[in-house]
C-alpha cells in the first residue's frame, strides 16, 4: 500500500484524486472512490489514508474554498441557508447568523473600556484594538514634537 507522508507536497495522483473529490458527486466520473482507486492504480486503503492525512485534507480544503468563492455559488447556497432559517430550522438560523457575522465591520473597541481578555478578542478585535491605541501613541507623539 501505498502513503504519503504529511509532510510531503502531493503527488500528481494525489491531486487528481484531490480534483475528483472536488467535483460535485453527480458529476464524478468514475462515480465512486473504489472505482476511481481502481482506474487510476492506487489501493481503495489508500484513498482513505489520504483523505485522512492533515497535509492532503488542507489542500481539500483549500481547493474547496477556491472553488466556493463564486458569488453565484455564494448566494444560491445563502439563499437556500436564508430559506431553511426563515423556515424555523435552528440549525440553519445559527449557520446564517455565523456567516453573516463574519461580513460585518469590525466592532470598535476602546482600550480604555476593555475588559476582557486578550486571548478572547476576535482578530479583527485585536486589529481594531491596537490601531487604536497606535493612533493614541502618535497623536501623543505629535503634540510632544508640536509643543
Amino acid at each position: 500500500m501505498y502513503l504519503v507522508p504529511s509532510t510531503t507536497k502531493l503527488t500528481p495522483k494525489q491531486k487528481d484524486f484531490l480534483e475528483w473529490l472536488c467535483t460535485p458527486p453527480a458529476q464524478r466520473v468514475p462515480s465512486n472512490q473504489k472505482e476511481w482507486g481502481r482506474a487510476n492504480q492506487v489501493h481503495h486503503n489508500t484513498l482513505s489514508a489520504w483523505r485522512k492525512d492533515p497535509a492532503f485534507r488542507q489542500a481539500w480544503d483549500q481547493r474547496l474554498r477556491e472553488l466556493q468563492v463564486d458569488p453565484e455559488n455564494i448566494d444560491v447556497v445563502m439563499k437556500a441557508l436564508y430559506a431553511k432559517a426563515a423556515a424555523g430550522s435552528e440549525k440553519a438560523i445559527q449557520m446564517y447568523l455565523a456567516v453573516v457575522e463574519e461580513f460585518r465591520p469590525p466592532k470598535e473597541v476602546d482600550p480604555r473600556e476593555l475588559r476582557t481578555p486578550l486571548r478572547e478578542l476576535t482578530d479583527a478585535e485585536l486589529r481594531a484594538l491596537i490601531a487604536a491605541h497606535a493612533e493614541d501613541e502618535l497623536e501623543a507623539r505629535a503634540e510632544v514634537r508640536g509643543s
